[in-house]
């Protein structure tokens, strides 16, 4: 189904892909979404999906906590599977509530709280070694292209020697590089495409060549003197903003922004020292000016919905409605922020023990919600 929005709600997405060689500073480029500020004036709260196994643990970190940001904004997840990237961004699509892992990588009943102790909701996604990803993919789909040549090799009853040999030159086919392509445009453009939030993606260069017949008149691979993504080039399309990170003689990094930069914050071959997606802060002050006038008109709106809510907590009325069952959550949220981490644990006990689940975000049951709140409030 198509959607719409009037011109003046509109917001617009810091959506970065940087690429470059090792050592650009790709990673600090994006993971410095943490230092920004949202639309509300409150730190943007970041979801780091760190494919490449530590990229911003030690430097980075110290530099976020020392230009004052409250690590609590920012929720490190290591892994380079597919389906556990794909997870993350739907519940940031589908803007659900995080858990806390534990140390086997498995969801608690911790929820996940920023620095104001409210649900962890992030603000901008990055996507740290998309390579990594794509190179996972593969690997995996040559693996399954192996036994597919295993299999191909049995049913021509080749002898054991000439198998061997069909598993060793296996390769992916044709119709394996659009799937793996196909996964990568699946993951990548609902991000972009389905949500507001910010996104950020580094990706690794290699030199970009050519054919190109030599002086025997044989063809060959020719470098153009130009780099190029190593894996799902087509990124460069669904962002607003490319940007190829490099290093110097003198070892210094610098930006230049390839083919666009939709925001219009920098020109088309523009060069960035010191790049940093933080330096696209006056995109979030025009957002802010922009939608300060619907907020206006909607103000009344949300104080009877403020009203509705308090007096849900004072009265505790009987929900009769999904809605007031969206309502009893909010209460029960608002409830736990203010308890503190050992008090939450003790009443995660307590609402286990009754019987309820401790992911009340997924509880639509009126009655249950209700069960769950009464053990919080300590009836």
């Amino acid at each position: 189904m198509a959607k719409a929005r009037v011109a003046s709600a509109t917001k617009t997405s810091i959506k970065t892909l940087v690429y470059g060689e090792f050592g650009s500073r790709k990673s600090g480029t994006v993971v410095d979404f943490a230092m920004m500020k949202r639309e509300d004036d409150k730190p943007m709260r970041v979801l780091y999906i760190d494919c490449e196994t530590g990229s911003i643990e030690g430097f980075h970190i110290d530099r976020l906590e020392e230009n004052g940001v409250d690590l609590r904004n920012v929720y490190i997840v290591y892994t380079t599977v597919y389906d556990e990237v794909a997870e993350y961004i739907k519940k940031v699509i589908d803007k659900k509530e995080f858990y806390e892992l534990d140390e086997d990588g498995n969801e608690t009943d911790d929820l996940l709280l920023d620095s104001d102790g409210q649900p962890f909701y992030p603000d901008a996604v990055v996507i740290d070694g998309i390579t990594v990803l794509a190179d996972n993919i593969k690997e995996a789909m040559i693996e399954v292209s192996e036994i597919r040549a295993g299999i191909r090799a049995e049913l021509k009853n080749k002898n054991s020697k000439e198998k061997m040999v069909d598993i060793a030159v296996a390769g992916m086919e044709f119709k394996d590089w659009d799937k793996h392509k196909s996964k990568g445009k699946s993951v990548i453009r609902k991000l972009i495409t389905s949500s507001d939030v910010h996104v950020g993606i580094t990706a690794r260069s290699k030199p970009e060549k050519e054919m190109k017949r030599d002086n025997q008149g044989n063809m060959v691979a020719v470098t153009t003197g130009k780099d190029k993504l190593e894996q799902w080039d087509f990124i460069a399309f669904e962002v607003n903003t490319v940007l190829h990170n490099k290093v110097d003689d003198d070892g210094n990094c610098f930006g230049i922004v390839e083919n666009k930069d939709r925001t219009g914050m920098f020109k088309q071959g523009e060069v960035i020292e010191n790049p940093s997606v933080a330096l696209w802060q006056p995109i979030i002050e025009k957002n802010k000016s922009r939608l300060k006038s619907v907020a206006t008109t909607l103000d009344s709106y949300d104080d009877s919905i403020e009203k509705e809510v308090n007096n849900q907590i004072k009265v505790e009325t009987a929900p009769k409605s999904k809605q007031d069952a969206d309502g009893l959550k909010l209460i029960i949220q608002s409830a736990l922020a203010e308890l503190k981490p050992a008090d939450k644990k003790i009443m995660a006990k307590k609402v286990t023990d009754k019987g309820y689940s401790t992911k009340f975000s997924e509880i639509e049951d009126i009655q249950q919600l209700k069960g769950i709140l009464k053990i919080i409030q300590g009836e």
